[in-house]
This record gives C-alpha cells, structure tokens and sequence, in this order.
C-alpha cells in the first residue's frame, strides 16, 4: 500500500551524521563556541541549554530537578565548565556498548600485521595505509558478527523480562523484593563486570545517571515509610542535590517552587531532607569515613 520506506542511502546518511555529532560532542573546541554562542552573560539558562543541546544533536530535555542537580554552584544558571560536564554525559547506549570489545578485537588484527616480539607501538607508526585498510576491514567484519549475537542475546533477554513484567502490572514499592530474571547463564559466568562494564569510581556521577538519565528514572514507585504514593527515582535524587549546602531559607523557597507538597513536609509525615554537605561534617561521619556520596545514597 502507501507504506513508507527508508532507503540504504538516507539510513547511511544519518549513521554518519551521528557519529560527526558524536565527535562534535566529544570536541571541546566545539562545545566553547557552542557555549559562546548561546552564552549571556556568561551563563546559559535552562532554555538556551535546550537549544544549545539540540545544536548538538541531543534530543534530551533538561528537567527541572535535573538542571538543579547539574548546576553545581546553584545560581540558577550553566557556567561552561558545567555544560561541558552535561554535553559530555554517557547515555545508556553509549554505556552499553563500552562493553563490547570493539578495542580488543581492532588490537588483535593489527597485531596479527605486526613483527612478533616486536615494541607494537612503534611497529604501527610504520604501518602503510594498505595495512591499515586490511586491519580496519577484519575487524570490521568480526565486530559485525560479534555485534548482531550480541544485539540477538539483548533481546531474548528483554523479550523475557518484558514477559515477566505484563505479569505483574503493579506499582513498585521502595521496599518490594522483585527477581530479576533477565540473562542467561553464560552471563552469570561471566561475572558483574563482564555483564555490565567496568565498574564507575566517580560515584556521585554514577549515582546521577542511576536516578536521572537510565530508563526507569521516571517510573513512579511508592514508600510506605512517608505514605508517598507516586515519586519516582528522578524526583528523589532531584531533591538530595538541590538541598546540598544551600542554607535552610533559600531551601525552603526553593522545595516550595521545585517540588510538590506531597513529597515534603507536612504532606508527606513530616518527612525531611538533610543537607548531604553538613552531614559528613558531623563528627561520627568523620569517624566512619563516610564519602559524600556514601552519605547522600543513605539520604
């Protein structure tokens, strides 16, 4: 019928596109006339953080709570060392293919061109372009093979959670114990590294991207504890950062303009949210060693 189709060529195109607004993103060079173009006064607001993303090619809107959390030094505005920080931030599928071995399998089909017991580092700066053009080729075409099992695995495993989950139809509870039942067996071999990547050191980070950008993020779950019926991931971590070493009025205005009644004061049991900077000053935190980000993930 009138059934539409993308042709080979346009499919091509915005694969490529895709990886020149890749390089863009990664090039700081771009980012500060970016920066300096949106820029006023130095500064960029949420709106013109907006446009200056889509310049990008980022498709992401910066919630609120989110905005609050990225601006560091909470004036209300994104100075350039915090756009930068934000443009730079690893998306899901980015993250997910970190951990194929891309790298790994490039490195052994140069070696395979290379002088054995040879300094390998060295030895490529002679490689000839023909060299490199056959060592590109086949790891291009392992990449290819390894990448569609790997895209195949991906989903039969969420084909089966996706199962799983229109059984059960429910809420999630802060507290609930649900079973994971996506992977297979070879992935519990494995290990954890293996299943998800090389583990985050920059916890604080981490813990962002948890709340804030992962799918689920907006997936409302309720906690009992303060009879709060509908937050979600995104809201809680949105009210931890934005209450970090502002001073007790400047919070209150604050929470009173961010966020909703229910999920503070007396709409929510008289539930409070301390200010994560004061508490590993205190004297027993000192005393555990607590880092900021252990402290806050406690809050």
């Amino acid at each position: 019928g009138n059934m539409t189709t993308t042709s080979p060529v346009t499919t091509r195109e915005k694969a490529l596109n895709g990886i020149k607004q890749g390089f863009r993103r990664r090039d700081t060079t771009v980012l500060r006339e970016l920066f300096a173009k949106y820029a006023k006064n130095g500064v960029l607001s949420n709106e013109t953080l907006d446009s200056c993303l889509e310049d990008l090619g980022c498709s992401r809107r910066i919630e609120d709570d989110i905005f609050a959390a990225l601006d560091t030094n909470h004036d209300g505005s994104v100075d350039l060392d915090e756009f930068i920080r934000i443009a730079t931030i690893k998306n899901s599928l980015e993250l997910w293919t970190q951990s194929l071995p891309l790298a790994q399998i490039l490195a052994d089909s140069l070696a395979s061109l290379l002088p054995k017991h040879a300094n390998h580092i060295e030895e490529i700066c002679d490689l000839n372009d023909e060299s490199v053009q056959i060592a590109i080729s086949c790891a291009s075409s392992a990449f290819e093979k390894m990448f569609k099992q790997e895209v195949s695995e991906l989903r039969a495993a969420h084909e089966k959670a996706n199962t799983l989950k229109s059984n059960d139809t429910s809420k999630a509870s802060k507290f609930q114990v649900i079973c994971m039942n996506a992977g297979f067996v070879d992935d519990f071999h494995s290990g954890l590294e293996g299943r998800i990547g090389v583990m985050c050191l920059q916890f604080e980070e981490a813990m962002r991207r948890e709340h804030c950008v992962y799918p689920g993020c907006r997936r409302p779950f309720s906690a009992p504890n303060y009879k709060l019926a509908d937050t979600t991931p995104q809201q809680e971590y949105g009210l931890v950062a934005a209450r970090a070493g502002r001073k007790e009025a400047e919070w209150e205005e604050l929470r009173r303009d961010m966020f909703p009644e229910v999920l503070l004061g007396d709409g929510a049991h008289g539930r409070r949210i301390p200010d994560v900077a004061r508490l590993v000053e205190l004297e027993v935190c000192r005393a555990a060693g607590l880092l900021r980000a252990e402290a806050a993930a406690v809050v």
